[in-house]
């Protein structure tokens, strides 16, 4: 009789949902922002290999990146977390229309590209965090000659991946007071 119960009680449960979750990174699984949104996700009761999937890719390879990102948006994922290059972006927009994707686009700007339609109101399925700061490197710049008068060279890291980083470096290093180098940086910092 106990046993007729238990089989009554486990045939009336409906099985658990499982999200599926798609990561498309050049930073390992193991950096802090991800530790810490996996670590919320279990306190939300979000449990990797119980009610949600993680699917990670990580590589240096942008467009190994964009190839994952249209992979996932086939395979039928719930939600998408990009990097914020403009490769993953664009194609996010192009590839992933029916799945909500979220990026933290830094130093890059998606309105000016027309990815979204406002920073307030996005439009489609593209949101996200985007912190620009590419107009303060001249201004940094010159604070830097201010604290160090004699300054004789200033090499700036831009991410290789970033056409914007890129340009406002450039930009930036034009000032007669001195003599400053733009540097590209192939391979994120670990």
């Amino acid at each position: 009789m106990v046993g007729l119960a238990a089989a009554t009680a486990n045939a009336d449960e409906q099985p658990t949902r499982i999200f599926h979750i798609g990561i498309v990174t050049p930073m390992p699984r193991s950096s802090p922002e991800r530790v810490a949104f996996e670590d919320r996700l279990r306190e939300l009761g979000y449990v990797e290999g119980r009610n949600v999937a993680i699917d990670y890719v990580q590589s240096n390879d942008l467009d190994r990146l964009a190839a994952a990102v249209g992979e996932m948006a086939r395979n039928r994922i719930d939600v998408l977390l990009i990097g914020g290059q403009d490769e993953l972006i664009k194609a996010a927009v192009t590839t992933a229309r029916s799945v909500p994707v979220v990026t933290t686009a830094v130093d890059s700007d998606p309105l000016a590209k027309g990815y979204v339609a406002s920073l307030s109101h996005p439009g489609g399925n593209l949101t996200g965090v985007v912190f620009q700061q590419l107009e303060l490197i001249a201004k940094r710049l010159d604070l830097l000659t201010q604290a160090v008068p004699h300054i004789a060279r200033i090499v700036l890291l831009y991410d290789a991946a970033s056409v914007d980083q890129r340009d406002f470096s450039e930009e930036g290093c034009i000032n007669p007071r001195h003599s400053a180098r733009g540097n590209r940086a192939a391979q994120p910092p670990v």
